[in-house]
């Protein structure tokens, strides 16, 4: 503060200190750094929960795919010599997934039912004490004659000529980027699956 007689000299000291705490209130010079700090953080999280996101809804993409692709080899009935139907149709599966999945962690059901409504219906079963589950005992119609009562009448395999096939697969998506993956999923994998359902050709009948 100036103090004293008003003189020249201290309206122009004065008149100093006032444009120091002009141009220091215009100076924006640093503040690029002071917004990048706040918003920064956050763009990047997005930036990374997308980029996350589009790499599941990809891989989805790639397992419905890789599947139309097995079960269209699976209904001709073919088998390559040394190999068997099964092992070709999972191969095939891990070749259009182009490595993003790990098909030792996957999980691959192809199973033959009787018909297209059949498919993840279980066996029927008199229910004695009216519970609405099975329990141990009591009687049940074995449909796949496997001597057990099974939820899921699916039988394991590709099926013969005209059966009808349900190919499943299921893989839990380790996240590639562990914090995203607390944001999005709690920190526990994320399930993937697809499945496509088809019959067989009547390949029999061709030959």
């Amino acid at each position: 503060m100036v103090t004293g007689p008003i003189t020249l000299e201290n309206l122009l000291s004065a008149k100093s200190i006032f444009a120091t705490f002009r141009n220091t209130g215009s100076d924006e010079r640093g503040s690029f750094l002071i917004e990048f700090a706040l918003v920064g953080p956050i763009m990047v999280t997005l930036l990374l929960g997308i980029i996350e996101i589009g790499m599941i809804l990809f891989t989805t993409t790639l397992l419905e795919g890789s599947l139309r692709d097995a079960s269209r080899f699976g209904i001709t009935g073919r088998v390559i010599s040394g190999e068997n139907r099964e092992g070709t149709i999972a191969a095939i599966v891990e070749d259009r997934t182009l490595g993003l999945v790990d098909m030792s962690k996957a999980t691959l059901d192809i199973l033959v039912y009787p018909d297209f409504g059949s498919i993840g219906t279980g066996e029927s079963f008199v229910d004695g004490n009216g519970n609405g589950t099975y329990d141990t005992g009591e009687t049940y119609d074995d449909a796949n004659e496997n001597g057990a009562w099974d939820e899921d009448i699916g039988v394991a395999g590709a099926g013969d000529a005209g059966d009808v096939v349900l190919y499943r697969i299921r893989y839990e998506w380790p996240f590639l980027i562990p914090f995203i993956g607390d944001i999005l999923s709690s920190g526990t994998p994320f399930a993937l699956s697809a499945s496509i359902a088809v019959r067989n050709e009547p390949w029999e009948i061709l030959k």
